[in-house]
């Protein structure tokens, strides 16, 4: 499917999409479809639709299928999807040499974990439907990325959630492509990222998000988080989040403990929130990470509205989190669909 491309011309709409068979392309290009639903057709194909009326999908017919993918919204058309291409590393299987263990591959839930109950009360609570058959090799673990209209908790446009690999590029399911937000507008975003049992954190600036990838680096600077000290220094030049935030109220105190010393207390194994360092295993070198972050006073150092760790931590540091939030340009609740159909 090539990208569809639409603009408004007064009542009309100018479409350019791509018709697929088994055997040829049948391009539809730039013709017009007027708000009486008119038909617009190129050989025995034909695309049937109103004016201010969209949608994205696939219809098919036998061994044809067709496919369209523009949005009408109040303040235009949407683009297919936004392009991040993040990079972090988390501090508990960081190794050295800007690389990550990836011990879990093997025992990682294929399903994305973050809409546990376990999770409802915390920011990255996540019911999104993302899952793989199995996770790829060199697979670290998985993560939840947001995005945001200006930095307050309350603006946030959209979250899903990806895959982390050990080089600290997160992917998208196939294992190898940037992340993809479908159907938001083009723009300007903060982009914050979390993890089970990681400090999270949140770009320093709003990054200009498109079609192509955007790179979005955690790992080289300590300035490219937002707040002070928001990333850990793991080793010269290098940054990573702030592990052993288990119960993930955005700082590491003595609840965190507690769940290390009942994990360890029983012999836990596997895919374990207390497990800070990703072995599989809740031992000694998970309570050193711990210890020394809780030392540091390690936590999140933007708005997040939780309610225990916002309160906790001075909001002078952190910034105001605002309940007066400016609505993107193109609000998603605006946005309509309609079914275009496919005919012989």
């Amino acid at each position: 499917m090539r990208q569809t491309l639409s603009r408004r011309l007064g009542a009309i709409l100018v479409v350019s999409a791509t018709v697929v068979s088994a055997n040829a392309q049948h391009a539809v290009v730039s013709d017009v479809v007027s708000s009486g639903a008119t038909n617009s057709t190129s050989a025995s194909y034909s695309l049937r639709g109103t004016v201010s009326q969209a949608t994205v999908g696939a219809q098919q017919a036998g061994n044809k299928s067709i496919r369209v993918g523009f949005w009408y919204a109040a303040g235009g058309f949407l683009p297919s999807g936004l392009l991040a291409d993040l990079r972090l590393f988390l501090e508990g299987p960081y190794t050295g040499s800007q690389q990550m263990s990836a011990d879990l591959t093997d025992v990682a839930p294929s399903t994305q974990p973050y809409g546990d109950p376990a999770y409802a009360e915390t920011p990255i609570y996540y019911e999104g439907p993302e899952s793989v058959d199995s996770l790829a090799a060199g697979m670290v673990d998985w993560v939840v990325v947001e995005l945001r209209a200006d930095t307050s908790s309350a603006s946030k446009v959209a979250s899903r959630a990806a895959l982390l690999r050990e080089d600290g590029f997160v992917r998208d399911l196939d294992g190898v492509s940037s992340v993809k937000f479908e159907d938001i507008p083009s723009g300007d975003y903060f982009v914050v990222v979390r993890h089970g049992n990681h400090v999270p954190v949140m770009s320093a600036a709003a990054v200009s998000l498109g079609t192509s990838p955007t790179a979005v680096d955690f790992t080289s600077a300590a300035g490219s988080a937002f707040g002070v000290d928001a990333l850990k220094q793991v080793e010269s030049g290098v940054y990573a989040l702030f592990g052993g935030d288990e119960n993930q109220d955005g700082q590491v105190t003595a609840p965190d403990f507690n769940s290390y010393l009942v994990a360890t207390t029983g012999g836990v194994t596997g895919y374990v929130r207390a497990d800070f360092n990703r072995d599989g295993q809740v031992t000694a070198p998970d309570f050193n990470i711990y210890l020394a972050n809780t030392a540091l006073g390690a936590a999140t150092r933007f708005p997040d509205g939780t309610s225990g760790a916002l309160a906790a931590r001075s909001p002078d540091a952190i910034g105001p989190d605002s309940t007066s939030v400016e609505a993107p340009d193109v609000p998603l609740n605006t946005l309509k669909r309609f079914p275009w159909e496919e005919e012989q």
